[in-house]
């Protein structure tokens, strides 16, 4: 994260992720098929492929992580949407797109 202002960086969905959404409702889909993750599924019985199921807020994080919004304008989009309930929403927001960027999710 380079740019002096945060709110004005863009986060993108990893491309390499398949995701869907059902009822506004996203399911992340990670395939684990690294080298490295296909010892680990002979070893330990690790599943390939992960289903990361985000509650409503994160899918629409989620949903508006599409390379187009700054930061500022996707809590922008939260606020308008969910009110008091999200507040405070910006620390919440750049914590849960830390979590994301830290999980390979997003690219900010």
């Amino acid at each position: 994260m380079k740019s002096k202002n945060i709110m004005e960086r863009i986060p993108k969905r990893n491309e390499k992720l398949s995701w869907k959404c059902v009822d506004e409702n996203v399911t992340i889909i990670v395939f684990r098929n690294s080298p490295f993750e296909r010892v680990l599924h002979k070893i330990f019985r690790k599943p390939k492929v992960v289903r990361i199921e985000l509650e409503s807020i994160g899918s629409k994080v989620w949903n508006l992580c599409d390379g187009n919004r700054n930061i500022y304008e996707i809590s922008e989009k939260i606020k308008e949407e969910y009110g008091e309930k999200i507040e405070p929403a910006i620390p919440r927001l750049l914590k849960y797109l830390t979590i994301l960027n830290n999980n390979g999710y997003i690219k900010i």
